[in-house]
């Protein structure tokens, strides 16, 4: 266990120092680079972040009711969720998650 914590934190914070250098030097290069790569960046880690938080929504708008649940989980998938059940909305907010998540 603590030996994969600490291989967890350092991951994190090799990527985290990776991410500094190259955007430190981008600016440098050319400012227009580093601020398109930065925006880029930021893109990123909002839609991943507003992606989970929408299957939250899903989860727990699922728990107060079905109906609510399939209405929040139209707004992350393409099929028809009129006839879903309870764990089927479930399962599209998670399969969703991980197919945005993945790419």
């Amino acid at each position: 266990m603590l030996k994969g914590g600490v291989a967890a934190i350092m991951l994190i914070l090799l990527v985290y120092a990776g991410s500094v250098l190259v955007l430190h030097y981008l600016f440098v290069l050319n400012r227009w680079l580093g601020i398109i790569l930065s925006a880029v960046l930021v893109f990123y880690c909002l839609a991943g972040t507003t992606l989970i938080n929408e299957v939250r929504q899903v989860f727990l708008a699922a728990d107060h009711s079905l109906e609510e649940g399939r209405k929040q989980v139209s707004r992350i998938v393409g099929r028809d969720t009129s006839e879903l059940t309870d764990q089927e909305v479930r399962t599209a907010a998670l399969e969703t998650l991980a197919e945005n998540l993945s790419d």
